[in-house]
């Protein structure tokens, strides 16, 4: 249980990290800030969303990209692992997809979430590699394929 602690919040992807003055900023995965959109943040009547737009350089270990998939995958495994700690935000997002533009992603909420920075990143979350998985129940031995370890 340590091992989140003490090894993965630092060394794993996130989306958004936090600069020593405490605030939010776009990682090294990233070409940018994200884009806000719809309820709560214009008039346009649609639902609250965050786009991401990945930078091309931002692979895993093995020179794959990082992508739209990776942060689904972590979507779906935060909400199906058992033992989650929180699903707290991660339970207000109805869909995560591909967005219009080449290497983007669109996370679509059913209602504003205003610590929407705290997912996927910031202080101690991460996005996960989604084929280094054969299970959205990472909790479970089986879950993790074994091809990825040490690696």
């Amino acid at each position: 249980s340590w091992r989140h602690w003490s090894v993965d919040m630092y060394v794993l992807p996130k989306l958004i990290t936090l600069a020593p003055d405490g605030s939010y900023v776009p990682s090294p995965l990233l070409a940018g800030e994200p884009v806000l959109a719809g309820e709560g943040i214009d008039d346009s009547g649609d639902p609250f969303s965050v786009t991401y737009a990945f930078d091309p350089d931002a692979v895993w270990n093995d020179g794959s990209p990082i992508t739209c998939a990776d942060v689904e995958f972590t979507w779906q495994a935060t909400l199906n692992t058992t033992g989650t700690l929180s699903t707290v935000g991660y339970d207000t997002i109805e869909s995560i997809a591909e967005g219009d533009e080449a290497g983007s992603c669109v996370l679509t909420f059913a209602e504003p979430f205003a610590a929407w920075a705290d997912l996927f990143g910031s202080h101690g979350t991460y996005v996960l590699k989604a084929d280094a998985f054969t299970s959205e129940d990472i909790g479970q031995a089986s879950g993790f394929d074994q091809r990825h370890q040490g690696g």
